[in-house]
């Protein structure tokens, strides 16, 4: 197959969330080439994958404007059977992924090649904001080991003074290496690229990301509320990866700083890199976590935090009668979520997400400001259907002919009244182009340690009515739980 009248694809040398990448052959210069081309998500509408296209172009003048021999060098763009395809010099190698795990000597030197590729990016105007060990190839060294390093795939890259090409509701970059403040609204910048530097570093040694989980929802969520197992294979590496995997931007070290403690231990000569000048010793690494984690997303005051944890294990709330609604007794669903349902309102304990190695993280926390963490997560992102708040979706119409019901997903707004913490979500329908019935309303609150909701779905009352009614029924719930659990 060619392309663009010059460029014959070889053979595929791999493909990721953008699209695919191809080994080729230049028919004008007669030189191999590597030709990324861009694939839009199934199910994109047609502005959307305008916006995709647009973002392959910012991708190809984002990485030509940049000179760095850590940078992957992009020759040309082009548009070839409606789709863009950006032609870049082929290096030959291995990805940090297919290598890893790395010894920490070698994985320094990788990422100091990795970060002064960052640098320079940034005093260009350029954030990379997918660094990932797949990104990131390595070219064998004649004389043995690892040769160049180069970072690969800006294609989600954000230009200063660009206007900012994103989809609605999708979280762009790759799940486990995104930086907690770009999931949860904060200030980005270079110390965002920074932390995914971290994860993909701590990936290298120890042959898995920090915050690997399944489904992405789950490491998602693990990025925001827990602090990253504490690696075996790091050595000397732990300070500069425990600096970097701070989930406060503010807390993160200087990357000139960071630079030199990479070399450093790439030479050999540090075992315990000094950071802004403080000796951050390998045995600290819990310690910094915990205190990272323990200050990342809440707010100047929890409303009544009711002490570390009010709740004991073996929750148990159904039967119960709250209000109007009597709840019978709960049933445990595949996934260990708890559900009981009275009438046409649902409770449930979420299970939240799988934790480390499979095993089934509870929603109940072991600290109030674990469960907070957790609200705050499931208040702006839909774990159904793995997507940032306000978002579109449609759905077959049961017994239909491929007659879709167009539904949107509308922000959550906090509540008050309910219990510690609370908040409202609605999905609408739009059949005809307009909002039409709510399709689903829920209330999820947390009370210290623990958080659940109540939902019903779906109804044709006024919205008004069934909004009063719900709240009136997790209040009941909230008021049984203190009443009887404590």
């Amino acid at each position: 197959m060619e392309i663009g009248g010059r460029y014959r694809l070889v053979r595929e040398l791999g493909r990721g969330g953008m699209g695919r990448v191809w080994e080729a052959v230049d028919g004008v210069l007669r030189r191999p080439v590597a030709v990324k081309e861009v694939l839009p998500p199934e199910g994109l509408e047609p502005e959307e994958r305008r916006r995709l296209m647009a973002r392959a172009v910012r991708e190809a003048r984002a990485a030509a404007l940049l000179e760095h021999e850590s940078i992957v060098v992009v020759h040309d763009v082009l548009v070839d059977g409606g789709r863009p395809w950006i032609v870049m010099e082929l290096v030959e190698g291995v990805t940090l992924r297919e290598a890893a795990p790395l010894p920490p000597v070698e994985a320094a030197r990788v990422g100091a090649a990795v970060l002064g590729a960052l640098r320079a990016a940034h005093a260009a105007g350029v954030l990379h904001r997918d660094v990932t060990p797949g990104n990131i190839m390595l070219a064998p060294d004649p004389a043995g080991g690892v040769g160049r390093v180069v970072l690969t795939d800006f294609g989600i890259a954000e230009m200063a003074g660009d206007p900012a090409l994103t989809r609605t509701g999708t979280v762009i970059g790759s799940p486990g290496y995104i930086a907690p403040e770009r999931l949860d609204g904060g200030v980005v910048d270079g110390r965002s690229d920074l932390f995914s530097l971290g994860a993909a570093l701590y990936a290298a040694v120890e042959g898995r990301g920090p915050f690997d989980r399944a489904p992405d929802a789950a490491a998602l969520a693990a990025t925001l509320t827990e602090a990253p197992p504490r690696p075996r294979r790091a050595g000397p590496l732990r300070p500069v990866l425990a600096a970097l995997l701070r989930k406060d931007p503010a807390d993160r070290p200087d990357p000139g700083d960071v630079e030199r403690a990479l070399r450093r231990v790439a030479d050999g000569r540090s075992r315990r890199p000094r950071l802004r000048g403080l000796l951050l010793p390998e045995l600290a690494w819990l310690t910094a976590m915990a205190v990272a984690a323990a200050v990342f997303l809440l707010p100047g005051a929890v409303t009544g935090p009711r002490g570390a944890g009010a709740y004991r294990a073996g929750l148990a709330l159904c039967p119960l009668k709250a209000g109007r609604v009597a709840f019978e007794a709960a049933a445990a669903e595949a996934s260990g979520v708890r559900t009981c349902t009275g009438g046409r309102y649902s409770l449930r304990w979420y299970q939240g997400y799988r934790g480390e190695h499979g095993s089934p993280a509870a929603l109940r926390f072991s600290s109030v400001g674990g469960a907070h963490r957790w609200l705050r997560f499931l208040s702006g992102f839909d774990l159904e259907h793995e997507k940032r708040y306000p978002f579109t979706y449609r759905e077959a119409a049961s017994g239909s002919s491929g007659i879709g019901d167009e539904r949107k997903a509308r922000r959550p707004r906090p509540l008050g009244g309910v219990a510690d913490e609370a908040f409202i979500r609605e999905v609408h329908g739009h059949r005809t182009g307009a909002d039409g019935p709510v399709r689903l309303m829920e209330v999820v609150f947390r009370d210290s340690n623990v958080v659940l909701s109540v939902r019903t779905e779906p109804f044709d009352e006024p919205a008004a009515a069934v909004r009063a009614e719900l709240i009136a029924t997790a209040g009941a719930v909230a008021a049984h739980l203190r009443a009887a659990e404590r």
